[in-house]
């Protein structure tokens, strides 16, 4: 069986693929759905290759000392099944990163995206490793160099410009960022990654009024998302910047800091 992306898929049922899909968009979307929806693929087909290695990501992006454990079984799960070249490449740069390898696994993920160009999942991976890692060229280049492969009919491209648009926001160009990330909310306004892109340009250019309109007019960011906290971070800094402290302290006991929760990408 295939993927929504044409990708063979070892291990897979038809109940399978279409949750694997599911997941895949959700994660897409930063929607936190995608791990209990990830987790059900799995149910449907403890086989499935690349519902453990999406499993294993969603774990080691999230950067807990604690998920690498679980990421490691996941891979390991995998690697005892039979897989195919493009799964197996993915587990090479699990491995990679899993060892603190941050570059080599960078590295292995764009090459697997020369290959692969419509491997999401492979992109959306790399460009979170180039994010950790600070390197602003390769959060832009790694996704120029498949935009070519790329159209409005293939699922997901939402995504794609916003991973495009944060990497030219990252490289100075704010005119296209901004033009490319909003044209992906508007696709997908749940697209909490493309959201992020344009609140960086509006941020950057100190427009102020135009960040929070744009922060709390599509409120779509809000829901299930893993870098809803990080969002409500951008407009808080819109309202320090206009000396609205009292919005900025309502926002910080709300939900910047009212979830008690001590996970890392929930406290930046």
């Amino acid at each position: 069986m295939k993927d929504a992306h044409g990708y063979q898929l070892t291990g897979c049922n038809g109940e399978a693929q279409a949750l694997l899909d599911q997941a895949l968009a959700q994660f897409r979307c930063l929607h936190a759905a995608s791990l209990a929806t990830t987790e059900a693929a799995l149910q449907a087909s403890p086989e499935l290759v690349m519902g453990h290695v999406l499993h294993a990501w969603l774990y080691l992006l999230g950067t807990e000392a604690a998920a690498l454990p679980v990421a490691r079984a996941s891979r390991d799960r995998a690697l005892a099944l039979p897989h195919n070249e493009r799964e197996a490449r993915h587990l090479h740069a699990l491995g990679l990163l899993m060892d603190g390898r941050w570059y080599a696994a960078g590295r292995a993920l764009e090459d697997l995206s020369v290959d692969y160009p419509h491997d999401l999942l492979a992109l959306q991976a790399g460009h979170q490793i180039d994010f950790f890692t600070g390197d602003a060229r390769m959060l832009r280049d790694r996704i120029a160099r498949v935009l070519p492969d790329w159209s409005l009919e293939v699922p997901g491209y939402h995504a794609l410009l916003g991973l495009y648009a944060f990497g030219l926001e990252e490289s100075g160009d704010y005119r296209l960022a901004e033009r490319l990330g909003r044209e992906a909310v508007a696709l997908q306004p749940d697209d909490a990654w493309a959201q992020h892109a344009v609140a960086h340009v509006l941020e950057m250019q100190g427009r102020r009024e135009e960040g929070i309109a744009w922060m709390r007019g599509y409120p779509a960011w809000q829901q299930d998302s893993m870098l809803a906290v990080h969002n409500w971070w951008h407009l808080a800094l819109h309202h320090l910047e206009m000396d609205d402290f009292d919005s900025v302290l309502a926002l910080f006991d709300g939900p910047l800091n009212g979830h008690g929760s001590t996970l890392a990408l929930e406290l930046i």
